[in-house]
Parts: C-alpha cells; sequence; structure tokens
C-alpha cells in the first residue's frame, strides 16, 4: 500500500487546526476503568470534553489525537525535509529535482512520461515513480528522460530490489561528502 504524499498546504491545515484545538495534552477518563463514578470525559487544559454518541475507543482516540497530531506533523515535515521518497518494491525509477529545475521540466511533463497520473512519491529532493513492471517499459521511460536532457545515473536511476512486503524501501539524498565525512554548515 503507498503511503499518501500530503501536500504542503494540507499539512499547514491540519497543523493550524490543530493550533486552534484547547492546549493539550488531553486525557480520556472512562467510568469504571479511570474513576468510580460520573460520565465519561475528556479531560484538557481548560474545561472537560463530554462526548455524546461516542464509543470508549473513540473518546480513547479522540483524546490521545490532541498529543498524536502535532507529533505526527513534525514527523512528516522532517521526513520531508530530509528528502526522502518511498521507492517501489518493484522496479521504479527515482529522478533527482535539481536536475529537473536546471532543465525546466515540469511535473506534468514527467507525468506524460510515465503515462500516469501522479508519482508514486515526491520530497524536497526527489520525485519517485513506480512500479514500471519490465524491462521494456524502463528501456522506454529512461529514453524519454534522456530526450528531456536528463542523465542516467547522474539525474535518475532505477531500482530494482527484492524486499518483502512486510517492509518499505526508502531513498534519502546522500549528505557526506567523497571521504565519508559528514559536510558542515
Amino acid at each position: 500500500m503507498k503511503a499518501p504524499q500530503i501536500p504542503d498546504q494540507e499539512l499547514d491545515a491540519i497543523e493550524e487546526r490543530a493550533s486552534k484545538a484547547t492546549a493539550g495534552p488531553w486525557r480520556s477518563f472512562i467510568e469504571g476503568r479511570d474513576h468510580e463514578s460520573g460520565s465519561d470525559f475528556i479531560q484538557t487544559s481548560d474545561q472537560d470534553i463530554e462526548l455524546v454518541g461516542a464509543t470508549r475507543d473513540d473518546q480513547d482516540f479522540i483524546a490521545g489525537a490532541r498529543q498524536d497530531i502535532p507529533k505526527l506533523l513534525s514527523a512528516a515535515r522532517a521526513q520531508r525535509a530530509r528528502g526522502a521518497v518511498e521507492a517501489s518494491p518493484q522496479i521504479g525509477l527515482v529522478i533527482r529535482r535539481e536536475p529537473l529545475e536546471r532543465h525546466q521540466i515540469e511535473l506534468a511533463t514527467l507525468l506524460e512520461v510515465f503515462e500516469v497520473a501522479e508519482p508514486l512519491d515526491q520530497s524536497s529532493e526527489f520525485i519517485s515513480f513506480g512500479p514500471l513492471f519490465d524491462d521494456e517499459v524502463v528501456k522506454t521511460v529512461v529514453a524519454r528522460l534522456e530526450r528531456l536532457g536528463l542523465a542516467y545515473f547522474d539525474d535518475f536511476c532505477e531500482l530494482q530490489c527484492d524486499f518483502p512486503a512486510w517492509g518499505r524501501f526508502f531513498l534519502a539524498p546522500n549528505n557526506r561528502q567523497e571521504d565519508g565525512k559528514k559536510e558542515e554548515d
């Protein structure tokens, strides 16, 4: 299953909603589990929240979301900042963004080259496509990319590897110099 690429504007909207909610932490209190008498409620830093029609699991989820959403947003933004992209578990191609900008190649052009509606994944550094299914498709796509001025291996690469369905494969930029030492900022 492909991890959805959440656009920055959607992440911003989620973050705005979270920032407008009552400050955390929120804690779910269920009668008989967390206290002896009274109704089920969510304790906040301001007023308690009582839900009508929610199951206990719904209430625990809502209370936990107050803490979970900011953590998930932070993790999503950190992943994006590192520039990593998900790669196809079958044959895939990953393209560096820098040469795309240099050659003024738009995403719409790449979608036409790959004959797809959207890439597998995108980051600040890469765009990933796949699965491509067989070597003939790869040869066709590589030829199209080269006609756009992109150089195989320097600007894009083919990824073929076997890994189990219970795992996912990501490609991140190499932030190290040739000698293996981390670059200085």
